[in-house]
C-alpha cells in the first residue's frame, strides 16, 4: 500500500518505498529497516507510535534520493503513517487474535505457506508425542573409500506439549483415511500389510486458479507403521488436483523403507499409476 500511495480506508500519499535497494547508503537501509521492524512489533503486540512513525518516514524522505524533487506535505505523512496502523494494528494485530483464524488454519483452511520437508516434520512431531527434531537433509556423508566424514545424529530442538488424547485422536483420523471405508488414501492402502496414516490435501494458489488453466496441487502426507511410527512422508504435485492421485508416491516410499519386512510377508511391490488432476 505504501508503494502503490494509497490504502483501503481512503488515505492516498505520494508513494514511498520500504524495498531494499543495492543503492541505498548505510543510514538509508537502516531507516528502512527500522520502518519494518517498527511494522512487524506493530503486528505482534497492538502497540504503535504515530510520532515515531512520523519520524522515520521524515527520515526515509530525507536520506533516499528518489523523493528529491517530490513535495511531501504534513497530510501526506499523517495519511502515510494511518495507513500504516491500520494494516498492521486493526487488520494484521487484530486479525490475531481471533479465534476463528485458529480454527480455520486447524483444519487446513487457513492462509498457510509450508514446505514438504516442514510438512513432513509436522506430522513426526505429532504421531511421535510432540518431539520436534532438527531437520537434515542427509544422514551421513561418506568418502569415495566408504569412510564417513560426517553423520548427523537426532537433535530435539523443542518438546510441544501434546495431550496423548490429541495424539491418538489425530492418529485415528489419519488411520481412517488411509483404511476407512470412505478415506479418500484407502483405495492406494487397502493391500498394503502395513497399516499408516495420512492425510490427503488438495492446496490452491489462488481464487481464480482454472481461469488460467490451472489445478489446485495435490499433498498427501502420512506416517507408518502406525502403532510404531519410523518414518513420515509428504508428498506435493504441482498441479495434481487431489491428494488421492498422489498417494501412491507415498505408498512407493514405504515399499522402499520397509523392504525386508515386506519381503518377509511376501508382498509384491505395486506399479505406481498416477491420475493426472483436472482442470476446467
Amino acid at each position: 500500500m505504501l508503494k502503490a500511495g494509497k490504502d483501503s480506508r481512503g488515505y492516498s500519499f505520494p508513494p514511498l518505498d520500504l524495498y531494499d535497494n543495492k543503492d541505498d547508503s548505510d543510514e538509508l537501509a537502516e531507516t528502512k529497516k527500522d520502518i519494518k521492524t517498527q511494522i512487524k512489533e506493530a503486528i505482534k503486540t497492538g502497540n504503535t507510535s504515530v510520532d515515531e512513525y512520523t519520524r522515520l518516514l521524515n527520515k526515509l524522505i530525507e536520506l533516499d534520493p528518489k523523493y528529491g524533487n517530490i513535495s511531501f506535505s504534513t497530510k501526506d505523512i499523517s495519511s502515510a503513517v494511518q495507513a500504516i496502523i491500520g494494516v498492521t494494528v486493526y487488520d494484521a494485530y487484530s486479525q490475531l487474535k481471533i479465534g476463528a483464524n485458529t480454527y480455520n488454519a486447524s483444519i487446513g483452511q487457513g492462509i498457510s505457506s509450508f514446505t514438504p520437508i516442514q510438512m513432513a516434520n509436522a506430522i513426526a512431531t505429532i504421531v511421535n508425542g510432540g518431539k520436534r527434531y532438527k531437520l537434515h537433509l542427509v544422514d551421513k556423508i561418506l568418502s569415495p573409500e566408504g569412510e564417513v566424514i560426517e553423520e548427523k545424529s537426532p537433535v530435539i530442538l523443542e518438546k510441544v506439549n501434546l495431550k496423548q488424547e490429541t495424539v491418538d485422536a489425530v492418529k485415528e483420523g489419519m488411520y481412517l483415511v488411509d483404511h476407512g471405508k470412505k478415506g479418500t488414501a484407502a483405495s492406494t492402502f487397502k493391500n498394503f500389510p502395513i497399516t499408516t496414516g495420512g492425510k490427503t490435501g488438495s492446496a490452491t494458489f489462488s481464487n481464480t486458479q482454472e481461469e488460467i488453466g490451472r489445478t489446485s496441487y495435490g499433498w498427501y502426507v502420512g506416517f507408518a507403521p502406525y502403532d510404531n511410527p519410523q518414518i513420515a512422508v509428504a508428498v506435493v504435485i504441482f498441479d495434481g488436483g487431489h491428494g488421492a492421485y498422489v498417494a501412491p508416491i507415498a505408498k512407493a516410499i514405504y515399499e522402499e523403507f520397509f523392504k525386508e519386512e515386506l519381503s518377509k510377508l511376501n508382498y509384491t511391490k505395486q506399479e505406481i499409476t498416477i491420475q493426472a488432476g483436472t482442470s476446467d
